[in-house]
């Protein structure tokens, strides 16, 4: 029998490691580093959405002390199996960052792979916007990857089928995606199936994404007092986009500073 969950919950958590392993952490954070470097002299991050903590884990053993943040209760048990303490520590709200970093403001957050997209309406994008905003100190900045609603919209994307094994496991991911035009939401079921030393498992994950415009997004980024905007391609590339030509990138990533 086929389960079915919805976002990420255990099943999904388990596996979650093994099927982004095409997904090379160690430059992206590299490429992230090198950007944010100005504002990285306290050597602290906060990471909102961390998952599993992969990309925590190999920022804090660049040097820096890392609080990840996630909403998924099983996401974070395995974030914390993989924890350094007194460099990297997760949780699920600000006020376990500010406590583990002693600090009343926060100089860097960072939020990558997407998550803002996972807040279903612009109110709540706003909402997180601003209390993002609320905890940065003077000359903070907040750097984050989103989809490109508008590209996502006249270029939806398709069926993706990958496999993923060695001598202990084989997985395969079947990512169908499906866009309900009129909400301007993507929902993408994840069909995964194989084993992991012996254990056999067949599930679904079907994950919720809102496709704000990039319009929406700088708009808010404005309103709520934020400045030096810029928009690159997402990471580990990181190239200029002008503003005005955001079409042909699905993904983004959005960079600014405190006003």
């Amino acid at each position: 029998m086929v389960k079915k969950y919805n976002n990420y919950e255990k099943s999904y958590s388990k596996v979650y490691d093994l099927i982004t392993s095409h997904k090379n952490y160690a430059d992206e954070v590299n490429s992230l580093l090198s950007f944010l470097h100005p504002h990285l002299s306290k050597k602290k991050i906060v990471n909102i959405g961390c998952g599993t903590g992969n990309h925590d884990i190999i920022i804090s053993n660049s040097g820096f002390r890392v609080f990840g943040i996630d909403n998924s209760p099983d996401m974070l048990k395995v974030a914390n199996s993989k924890k350094i303490i007194d460099v990297c520590e997760f949780g699920s709200n600000f006020n376990q960052a500010l406590k583990f970093f002693g600090d009343n403001k926060f100089s860097c957050v960072i939020s990558l792979f997407n998550c803002v997209n996972c807040l279903l309406d612009e109110i709540s994008l706003t909402k997180f916007i601003k209390e993002i905003h609320s905890h940065l100190d003077r000359k903070g900045c907040f750097f984050f990857e989103a989809w490109n609603g508008e590209e996502c919209i006249t270029n939806p994307p398709k069926i993706v089928s990958r496999v993923y094994k060695s001598n202990n496991y084989k997985i395969t991911r079947v990512a169908t995606p499906k866009i309900f035009y009129d909400k301007k939401e993507l929902e993408i079921e994840y069909n995964i199936s194989g084993y992991i030393q012996k254990s056999e498992f067949n599930f679904i994950s079907v994950h919720k994404i809102k496709l704000f415009t990039p319009e929406i997004i700088l708009s808010i980024l404005k309103d709520v007092g934020f400045s030096d905007i810029k928009i690159f391609s997402a990471l580990p590339e990181l190239i200029p986009i002008d503003k005005k030509k955001l079409n042909g990138n699905r993904m983004l990533a959005f960079y600014a500073t405190y006003k």
